[in-house]
């Protein structure tokens, strides 16, 4: 209430003003009526709930512009870093893989460890591990290359089928020059064949097999080179046979004429045996029985003679004596 000396405030159940000490009692009478309650909108539109802002302290409303601000410049940073890494992967797969196109592997494999030291993949790990190897099988065509032209077909083969087993983009260079190698060892197993050498053309087959044992064209000059070496062993036995049926054939004329000559000087002679004995046969063989012997010094007159695959038999006139129990044979 206001103290009506010297208007100061005071508060509602104080007895005495606060400020000059005058009793705040009043004279005037008091309005006992109950008042109805008002509402504030009704009475004065302006100060309606729903058009009242609230205003929010200007220092907190900064911290969060700030906030957002850094968060922002963060975001920015980072997708900025994402953006270069990603734009730099592409291009050293791009510079890889160019590398790769070019048979330049030293290259390639240099761009591939970046990759792995920028991003820790294992995939670019393997990728360089790969290049490392085609580099080094480059250097490998050529030495094989070299082998061949040197006709050392083992070793340039050899070079060849490592390098197949790779499996890499020089795989179908290596299994190209492998066809080169048996194709050019091939001409000199079959130089070999054509003089006769069957030892030296498979000494040859095998020591490529050795190398290449799944190489179906040496697996059929093999079996080439042992059909013409079992033909031509056929052939040495039919010639040997041949040669020996043909000397035995002359040998046996030799004798056959022999044994005419002999039996063409003998005819109508007197003739001595000089064996010890000397059976007279019934005929002129060794499967007649024997008629009588006569020893030695016996002289005989010979009236036919007749001779067999062995021997010349005589007849003198009462039997067969072979004609060696009388030119000093027994």
């Amino acid at each position: 209430m206001k103290c009506l000396s010297c208007g100061a405030d005071n508060a509602a159940d104080a007895k005495f003003c606060k400020s000059c000490g005058q009793p705040l009692e009043s004279d005037a009478p008091r309005d006992t009526a109950i008042l109805e309650p008002v509402d504030a909108y009704d009475t004065d539109p302006a100060y309606s709930f729903d058009e009242v802002e609230e205003k929010k302290p200007a220092g907190k409303k900064k911290g969060v512009i700030i906030a957002a601000s850094v968060f922002a410049v963060i975001v920015l940073l980072v997708l900025s870093v994402f953006i270069y890494r990603t734009s730099r992967r592409i291009s050293l797969e791009k510079s890889a893989a160019a590398a790769i196109e070019d048979e330049n592997y030293d290259k390639a494999r240099e761009q591939y460890d970046k990759l792995y030291d920028m991003t820790g993949r294992d995939v670019y790990k393997e990728r360089a591990k790969d290049a490392k190897t085609m580099a080094k099988d480059q250097e490998l065509l050529d030495e094989a290359k070299d082998a061949l032209e040197s006709d050392s077909f083992k070793e340039a083969l050899r070079i060849y089928t490592a390098i197949e087993e790779h499996d890499n983009d020089l795989s179908d260079k290596a299994k190209e020059g492998a066809k080169d190698v048996v194709s050019s060892a091939a001409d000199e197993i079959w130089a070999r064949m054509d003089a006769d050498d069957f030892d030296g053309a498979m000494d040859m087959v095998n020591e490529l097999i050795a190398v290449a044992p799944n190489n179906d064209r040496l697996a059929d000059l093999k079996k080439k080179v042992k059909q013409g070496a079992k033909n031509l062993s056929e052939e040495k036995i039919r010639a040997a046979t041949a040669e020996s049926e043909a000397a035995k054939a002359a040998e046996s004329a030799k004798k056959s004429a022999k044994r005419a000559s002999e039996a063409s000087r003998i005819l109508y002679t007197y003739q001595y045996v000089t064996a010890a004995e000397a059976n007279v046969r019934t005929g002129p063989g060794k499967n007649y029985p024997v008629a009588y012997t006569l020893s030695r010094g016996a002289e005989v007159y010979v009236i036919d003679t007749q001779s067999d695959s062995v021997r010349t038999w005589c007849n003198i006139g009462d039997g067969w004596i072979s004609y060696r129990t009388l030119n000093g044979e027994f």
